[in-house]
């Protein structure tokens, strides 16, 4: 069956019709001039609902009207001053199977790495990255 050249075929008014009631994702995604995939995002984290698969255009863009855009914080504009006193220093450490001291490791150090506990004379083989514990720890600085 063949449309007349009038009328747009459904789709199309789909796409131009201002007074929509139900899309799809891609036609959503389209109305709203964002990608599909955020339109996916926003569906599986509950923002948008699903009616047999349809999105309802009127609820959904009440529904994301009434929830403020995130904003990204802001960093303060006067940079701190280097007579602050205080710095942040990451240490590796390794925690002895033995006598659970903590070893400090060279952030330089390559692996497989030998170390000797200096509590109780333990010998051992730090093999991977993740046998290491991290900490960050603020020290004044000296001037």
């Amino acid at each position: 069956m063949e449309l007349p050249v009038d009328t747009p075929s459904p789709n199309e008014s789909r796409v131009r019709h201002p007074v929509m009631k139900f899309l799809t994702q891609a036609g959503y995604a389209r109305y709203r001039k964002i990608s599909r995939q955020r339109v996916g995002q926003l569906v599986k984290a509950g923002r948008i609902e699903l009616i047999n698969g349809l999105i309802d255009v009127s609820r959904t863009d009440a529904s994301l009207q009434q929830r403020p855009k995130r904003t990204r914080k802001q960093r303060p504009t006067s940079q701190p001053s280097s007579k602050s006193g205080k710095r942040s220093i990451r240490e590796l450490f390794y925690v002895c199977d033995s006598c659970l001291a903590e070893i400090l490791v060279n952030p330089g150090t390559p692996l497989p790495a030998a170390i000797s506990c200096p509590n109780c004379g333990a010998d051992i083989t730090v093999v991977d990255l993740l046998e290491l514990n991290t900490r960050v720890r603020f020290t004044t600085r000296k001037c």
